[in-house]
């Protein structure tokens, strides 16, 4: 990731909620090791409730990240898909 993307997530996590911090914590861990080491990342979050379901809690970070990243590369395109996505919803509604 790009430093433009990584402060983007980081941001759009944390205006989302402040309990999302560990998430960013998570990141950063993930971030800041040249190879992945589980072990490394259990250890320095032992004192959370996190560590317990950290499987999921990487899946989901994973998915935010990928929401994010698509968020922010929004092109053009993109955003006018998904504007014809909004007018199907609505036209189905009979709105």
């Amino acid at each position: 990731m790009t430093k433009a993307e990584k402060q983007f997530f980081k941001s759009s996590v944390s205006q989302k909620n402040k309990a999302k911090s560990i998430y960013i914590q998570l990141f950063d861990l993930i971030d800041q090791q040249n190879e992945y080491n589980e072990e490394k990342i259990k250890k320095r979050l032992k004192n959370t409730s996190f560590v317990k379901n950290l499987s999921r809690n990487k899946n989901h970070l994973y998915y935010t990240i990928l929401e994010l990243l698509s968020q922010f590369n929004k092109s053009g395109s993109s955003y006018f898909y998904d504007s014809i996505k909004k007018i199907e919803v609505l036209y189905k509604k009979n709105l």
